[in-house]
């Protein structure tokens, strides 16, 4: 049986998710159509990027297929810090839909907006495969409006 990742955070730079799964094989560079990208966190220091449901928008994805042993070393990297949760989303592949692995922050989390380093780190991986900075642009134009205040 065939596993499948879709990353849309700096995961989805084949470089850097070969340094947590160094067998994964890249499939394609695509869209996630009606989702978009946000970041939530428990406060200021600790906000994380994650995609909601949001019909009429799209998040650049890297899809990949994984074996057994870069499952086990996504799942450690990805819920070691206690912020996300898995989740499997339909998506269809050579004409199939299948169901694949992401990672979402957990729902108790709200909008935060992220750290400088966080959103040049996605830039970064952004422009490294040529995929327009709109995205993160919409990221945080999102977060902005669905933050509570706190004052």
């Amino acid at each position: 049986m065939n596993k499948y990742y879709l990353a849309y955070d700096i995961l989805l730079n084949p470089t850097k998710l070969k340094r947590v799964c160094p067998f994964a094989k890249v499939l394609s560079t695509t869209f996630l159509e009606d989702y978009q990208m946000c970041f939530k966190g428990k406060d200021f220091n600790q906000s994380y990027l994650t995609i909601v449901k949001e019909k009429g928008q799209k998040v650049p994805v890297t899809l990949y297929q994984l074996t057994s042993w870069d499952e086990y070393r996504l799942e450690n990297y990805k819920l070691l810090n206690g912020y996300y949760k898995k989740a499997y989303l339909p998506f269809t592949i050579n004409g199939k839909q299948e169901q694949v692995l992401t990672y979402v922050t957990k729902d108790n989390l709200m909008s935060f907006r992220p750290f400088f380093y966080e959103v040049s780190e996605l830039r970064n991986c952004y422009r490294d495969l040529g995929i327009d900075q709109i995205y993160i642009d919409k990221a945080l134009m999102v977060t902005e409006m669905t933050k509570k205040r706190i004052y």
